[in-house]
Formats: structure tokens, C-alpha cells, sequence
């Protein structure tokens, strides 16, 4: 019976990282929203807004919290690409003082791939940690 077969270490590993991580998607899907709903979706006009760039903050914190969590563990391969691509999207964000509303053309193309990628980030992250879960 599985149900009776102990959870390997990478399992027990795989179950702190979705309890920490998931709880903070949770919050921040309830303060913010993701994907279209997301004040950084390239659509959204809070894209050039201090709105965005707190909602790009509160992910960079959860997916360096994510790095630290699987820091020196095995397999988490997606999870931790994904954290990286988020913490970048928002640095590249910041670089380019996108909550500024910038106006140069370069600029502005600039700053809806860097919230692109934070619109995406959260469903991005749950992937990361259910492939975690199942050992990838």
C-alpha cells in the first residue's frame, strides 16, 4: 500500500517548499490577482503604477523565499527557473523605473515583458512546486 510507504526525504523536502511557498501565492493571488487579473499584465493600465511594482515586490520576495527554501536540494529544476525568471523581471523592472510611467518607446516595450513575465509568475511558480512535488 502506498499509503503506508514512507515519504522519502526529497518528498518531506517537496511538502515544506508547497506549504511555505503555496501560502504565500495564496496571499498574494488574494491581495493582487495573476495572469490577466494582474496589476502587471501588459494590458493592465497599472502596468506603469507604483501598484505594479508592489505586486512585482511581494513576488520577488516569494520567489526568493522559494530559492532559500530549496537552496542545495536536488531536482526542483522548474521551481527554481521560475523563481529566477521572477526575480529578474522584477530587477529588470526596477532598472528601468518602470512605476515611473517611462515614455521612451524602448523604455515601455521594456517594461510590459518584464510585467509579462510578473503576471505570469505566480501560476509559473504553482507549476514549479507541483513538479517538485512529483520529483522534477
Amino acid at each position: 500500500m502506498t499509503a503506508d510507504k514512507p515519504i522519502s526525504e526529497a518528498g518531506k523536502k517537496a511538502e515544506q517548499v508547497q506549504s511555505a511557498i503555496s501560502q504565500q501565492l495564496d496571499g498574494y493571488f488574494t491581495r493582487y490577482g495573476e495572469g490577466t487579473n494582474s496589476p502587471c499584465a501588459p494590458a493592465d493600465k497599472r502596468l506603469f503604477t507604483d501598484t505594479c511594482r508592489k505586486a512585482g515586490s511581494s513576488l520577488e520576495a516569494i520567489a526568493q523565499s522559494a530559492l532559500k527554501q530549496i537552496e542545495g536540494s536536488k531536482g526542483f529544476h522548474t521551481l527554481r527557473e521560475q523563481a529566477q525568471v521572477t526575480v529578474s523581471a522584477f530587477s529588470g523592472y526596477q532598472k528601468a523605473d518602470c512605476s515611473a510611467n517611462p515614455q521612451a518607446a524602448k523604455t515601455r516595450s521594456q517594461c510590459v515583458r518584464y510585467g509579462s513575465d510578473l503576471a505570469q509568475a505566480p501560476s509559473n511558480l504553482r507549476d514549479g512546486i507541483n513538479l517538485g512535488l512529483a520529483g522534477k
